[in-house]
């Protein structure tokens, strides 16, 4: 179907991260945006405002990528790094605070504006230091913690593939699929799942400072919760901040200390954990909380009191006080309800 032919929803489901989708190659952007423009402007008849922005900001997007040669056909991203050629495959593209994550079957890219370069490799080497007390600790810690696959540079980007088995959900994507909000019983154990990796990284002395909708990725069949994402913002707890990017979500909601000596500290992740457990509830900031009958008194007060400023503590606090009478309780959901370009 022609660019301009499209009916107004196919228009504004196209992402501003992917306006090839749209202008299909360099050479048509101009001559397709004033071809849209006199279909969508608001002074027509039959224009609309909405779809008139969306256009607009397709079109910046789409004339940036062009100028930094970051141009790729939907689904596929090109690059050259080291005198060779590499091609990636994606289902979706997210926007985060360093550049972009592509979404792919089995792997997570991330493409990574150079300027944030010192970020990128410090993220990785975290990850690949990453030390477990004993084989078997670590045999069960691996599977919910990141692998690097690819780690290249090129003049404008730092990309970074991390591996992802093919059943896991961005938690983000569970909530927007469940129409904002998830089953309390479900949130407790992603939130027993957040402590127990929490209670990890404080055993490493690490902060992670990142913990999100975003970063977390569930497995609902089998009640797992893997860390993959955020891990550019880590940092040893003491170690100062300066010059180091977080994201706004960890600055409004990081205890003022964070903010004001710009030194990690282990008391932030668990408070992000709290945060992302009542993103998942669907409240944010907790008020309703309390007034909901679906959520155990105890759990709402949990997420809603500041910690004790150890994942450890918290998690033991988590169980003894919070979590009460704990059973498995099936979810329902697979990652190709939630994506289903898994199938094609």
């Amino acid at each position: 179907m022609n660019a301009t032919t499209l009916p107004a929803s196919h228009i504004l489901a196209i992402p501003v991260l992917e306006p090839e989708r749209l202008f299909g190659s360099p050479d048509a952007i101009t001559g397709v945006y004033h071809a849209l423009a006199k279909r969508w402007h608001p002074d027509l008849p039959d224009g609309d405002a909405t779809v008139f922005a969306h256009i607009g900001q397709l079109v910046e997007r789409a004339k940036h990528l062009a100028t930094i040669g970051m141009w790729h056909l939907p689904g596929v991203f090109e690059f050259a790094a080291g005198g060779k050629q590499y091609r990636v495959r994606y289902l979706r593209a997210f926007a985060f605070e360093l550049g972009q994550v592509l979404f792919g079957k089995t792997r997570l890219t991330y493409v990574i504006r150079q300027e944030f370069a010192d970020q990128a490799a410090n993220g990785r080497t975290i990850i690949e230091g990453l030390r477990y007390p004993d084989a078997k600790t670590g045999e069960v810690m691996r599977r919910y913690l990141p692998k690097v696959m690819e780690f290249q540079e090129t003049a404008t980007h730092v990309i970074v593939s991390i591996e992802k088995p093919i059943d896991l959900i961005r938690l983000r994507d569970l909530l927007t699929f469940s129409d904002g909000k998830l089953d309390p019983r479900h949130v407790a154990w992603m939130v027993s799942r957040m402590l127990n990796l929490a209670s990890y990284l404080e055993n490493q002395k690490l902060c992670h400072h990142d913990f999100s909708l975003d970063t977390l990725f569930v497995c609902p069949e089998h009640h797992s919760l893997s860390l993959l994402g955020g891990w550019w913002y880590a940092a040893a707890a003491g170690s100062s901040l300066k010059g180091k990017l977080l994201p706004a979500r960890t600055i409004a909601n990081a205890p003022s200390g964070l903010i004001t000596t710009k030194i990690a500290t282990l008391r932030t992740d668990p408070e992000l954990v709290r945060l992302t457990g009542r993103e998942l509830l669907g409240d944010a900031s907790g008020i309703s909380l309390a007034r909901n009958p679906d959520i155990r008194p105890e759990i709402a007060n949990w997420l809603r009191m500041s910690g004790t400023g150890s994942a450890m503590e918290d998690f033991t606090v988590w169980f003894d006080k919070a979590l009460g009478k704990r059973r498995f309780v099936v979810l329902p959901v697979k990652a190709n309800d939630v994506y289903p370009e898994l199938l094609t």
